[in-house]
């Protein structure tokens, strides 16, 4: 979406004792004229619009320079400092103004996507180049300049963010490795202890899992308790599914599968030979 300033007018502002206004019309414009005769107030009222600072009171170099005194026209009453501005988009006009008496608040009928892409970038110091920041880049000597391109387009901020980027990136292999190899760890153990829990031995220095023989030690084991076979190992490691506790069957004959099954046979036996007698 495309945002233009139509017109500019500052009031009470720098060397603007009344009010003077602008007609941009959305074009390029060329102010020209002498020394003292406002060719940066527009400039400087775009910003002060925008920011609600004038980068050119700012920074070194400017000694003991306040904002108070300097922004006001001096013949003024801050309190009537005020830059206005019409900007037009797709949808139409809307009008913008900052005071100086609230210099921290800025004021439009609506607020479009844009021109809030605008006031950030007018804040990061995009808005535009001095005629200091021009000399600077033309005198620099070749090996400096790539420097002071970067301050012109205020690319610390971004040189910052990679660093740290770089940072967490390797911080994340690091640790990425580091659980790799405990869990790596944490398979030969239990590896390990499986095969030897039921004596499995495939011959090697190092033992490995055979998934065939811990199966059919399983269900020895489960046979002994009564338990049925399992076709394949339980993903969910519940290798006492269907299996009764051992202190249940030994607290009493009767408790027992087996037991029962063997005395409901001879039950049986013993109805099938009174029916005979």
């Amino acid at each position: 979406m495309n945002i233009t300033i139509k017109s500019l007018t500052v009031e009470a502002f720098r060397g603007v004792p009344d009010s003077q206004r602008y007609h941009l019309n959305g074009n390029n414009i060329l102010i020209q004229g002498p020394n003292g005769s406002g060719k940066s107030t527009a400039l400087q009222g775009i910003e002060f619009l925008l920011t609600g600072q004038i980068s050119a009171l700012r920074g070194s170099g400017t000694g003991g320079v306040k904002a108070n005194k300097h922004i006001p026209n001096l013949h003024s009453d801050p309190s009537d400092t005020v830059v206005r501005a019409i900007f037009e988009d797709s949808e139409g006009d809307f009008q913008v103004y900052r005071r100086f008496s609230n210099r921290s608040k800025i004021v439009t009928e609506r607020r479009p996507p844009a021109f809030d892409e605008l006031v950030a970038l007018a804040n990061r110091g995009f808005l535009q180049l001095t005629r200091e920041d021009i000399l600077e880049l033309v005198l620099t000597t070749p090996s400096n300049r790539k420097e002071e391109i970067y301050q012109l387009l205020d690319t610390g901020e971004l040189d910052d963010r990679r660093l740290r980027l770089k940072g967490v990136k390797r911080e994340a292999a690091q640790r990425a490795d580091r659980e790799l190899a405990k869990a790596e760890d944490a398979i030969d153990r239990i590896d390990s202890l499986a095969s030897n829990s039921v004596s499995v031995d495939n011959g090697s220095t190092k033992q490995s899992l055979d998934t065939e023989a811990l199966l059919l030690e399983i269900n020895k084991l489960r046979k002994q308790l009564n338990a049925v076979p399992f076709s394949t190992l339980p993903e969910d490691g519940s290798f006492a599914t269907g299996v009764e506790p051992p202190v249940e069957q030994a607290s009493h004959p009767l408790q027992r599968k087996d037991v029962r099954r063997d005395i409901g046979v001879f039950h049986s036996w013993i109805d099938d030979v009174e029916g005979l007698c």
